[in-house]
């Protein structure tokens, strides 16, 4: 870490115990110790205790695939949500989990639709997966996400859609649900993987996401956008050219605070992250390019059989500060022979990208330990905070642990790494007997597709699929969230120095 970053970071980490964590404004950081120049900081760490972990579901049916926000005007109220196996239809739905109080108590509800529940817009799918969620400055909270009946039902004229609910109270109830493009028939057209961003300067919201036809054979990126807090939609609009994108998938979606939309997505042909952006609020949008060369990790990693996948996400500072406009772009890459952590920026709007990629997990290369599944987001003072899966933590690299990094000098270093996650877990048992029961022959693990990780100034909320509690035959994964808060109040800088001699990293 540079001395210039090093100076920034004089706080001490603390992993918040319990469910009375709580946001707040940190005292400005101490000056740095004379004499100990070069010394990298390790988070000192208070109070670690088994409830430094905890449930957002806890029911007897699988829970997976996360995503959480902190609204920018009330950094206590965070909302996050799942793909949740919890409710009267038994079939996977969005369940959103909404806090107050900076994490001291907690709402589970369920976006209207389900079978058996309040009618919305959603009444006659199935199926609602994929949550994407965004806050504006009004207090709405968007959650965007994917209808689909597993079985073409041609009695309702459609078979999937893109939808996003709207919260106007903070996230205690998303009662106006609205689609955003629907299809009619799987086989024909079918919308997946859909992300969500909200334009701070004037409310748009934009989605983007994946349409596969022709029976899965064209794979075409598009975007939608509101302007009516998520009421109307504009029809999709082609960001990916067909000929020359096909196997398109895992698009994200965010804007700076010029309002420029930058999309980024994974290229399966060629094993690359394509890029464009759109000035003009996605009327149209830059020629596609490839920005970054990508080694992904097997669909499913040594000693596991849920899935894998690899697909980009993307943050960008929008602070103001030193690296204002960096665009950032981290994935999970095999190029060592397991699956590390790397981060790509670009400091000047999309149009260059560091060839020397950084490596987010400070793990031994090529050690057999996998990295996986990263979350990303930055904090007030741009920092760029990102958590992954990791099995370093245990020696025959099967267990799933979970693992916080952050650099302070805009993504050049990550010499924290933190292990969250209090207890490893086996990542086979997530699911197992539930995706049996809805489709045969599917007797595998499944932990989602991603994370879930948001930060205000001085406190990153992290959230995952975890299989802690999960039986050999039960399947059932729950949601777990931990915070992490950098505070001088807890321990003083020397004892950040003391806690790094005499424990080492990764304690």
């Amino acid at each position: 870490m540079r001395k210039a970053a090093m100076a920034v970071l004089l706080v001490a980490i603390t992993v918040l115990a319990g469910l009375s964590a709580m946001f707040y404004r940190p005292a400005a950081p101490p000056a740095r110790p004379p004499g100990r120049p070069g010394i990298p900081i390790w988070p000192y760490i208070d109070n670690v205790t088994n409830q430094d972990n905890f449930p957002l579901s806890t029911g007897p049916r699988p829970s997976a695939e996360t995503h959480a926000m902190v609204n920018p005007r009330d950094p206590k109220n965070i909302v996050a949500s799942s793909n949740d196996m919890n409710n009267p239809s038994q079939d996977t739905w969005l369940h959103y989990y909404t806090t107050k109080d900076g994490g001291k108590t907690w709402s589970d509800k369920i976006v209207p639709g389900y079978r058996g529940g309040p009618p919305s817009v959603l009444t006659g799918f199935g199926t609602s997966c994929d949550p994407a969620i965004g806050f504006d400055l009004n207090n709405n909270v968007y959650l965007a996400g994917v209808g689909y009946n597993r079985h073409t039902y041609v009695h309702t004229g459609r078979a999937n859609c893109i939808f996003v609910a709207r919260s106007s109270d903070g996230g205690d109830n998303f009662d106006q649900v609205s689609i955003v493009h629907q299809s009619m028939f799987n086989q024909m057209q079918f919308n997946d993987k859909e992300w969500l961003a909200v334009d701070l300067q004037n409310g748009n919201v934009y989605v983007t996401w994946t349409i596969f036809s022709a029976g899965n054979l064209i794979a075409t990126i598009v975007c939608s956008r509101s302007t009516d807090q998520g009421r109307t939609w504009t029809r999709p609009n082609k960001i990916a050219d067909l000929t020359a994108d096909l196997g398109a998938q895992g698009s994200f979606v965010a804007v700076d605070r010029n309002s420029t939309v930058h999309v980024v997505w994974r290229d399966f042909n060629t094993d690359a992250v394509h890029y464009s952006r759109s000035t003009d609020f996605g009327d149209s949008w830059s020629a596609v390019r490839p920005v970054i060369s990508m080694v992904p990790q097997p669909y499913n990693l040594p000693n596991g059989t849920y899935r894998t996948p690899t697909m980009p996400v993307m943050a960008i500072d929008s602070t103001g500060g030193p690296h204002d406009g960096s665009i950032y772009v981290a994935w999970n890459d095999y190029s060592t022979g397991d699956s590390d952590i790397l981060l790509a920026v670009s400091r000047d709007l999309g149009e260059t990208w560091n060839e020397t990629y950084v490596r987010v997990n400070n793990d031994t290369a090529g050690n057999g330990a996998d990295q996986f599944f990263p979350a990303m987001v930055l904090s007030d003072q741009g920092w760029v905070h990102l958590m992954f899966y990791d099995r370093r933590y245990d020696p025959n690299h099967t267990l799933i642990g979970v693992t916080y990094a952050v650099s302070v000098d805009g993504g050049q270093n990550f010499s924290i790494n933190l292990r969250v996650g209090n207890t490893l877990f086996d990542g086979n048992l997530g699911g197992r007997a539930y995706w049996t029961e809805m489709l045969p022959g599917g007797d595998v693990g499944f932990v989602g597709d991603y994370l879930g990780i948001a930060a205000n100034n001085n406190t990153a909320f992290l959230t995952w699929c975890d299989c802690r509690n999960a039986g050999p035959e039960d399947g059932n994964s729950d949601i777990y969230a931990s915070m992490v808060v950098f505070a001088d109040q807890k321990g003083s800088v020397n004892d950040t120095y003391n806690h790094l001699e005499k424990y080492g990293p990764g304690r």
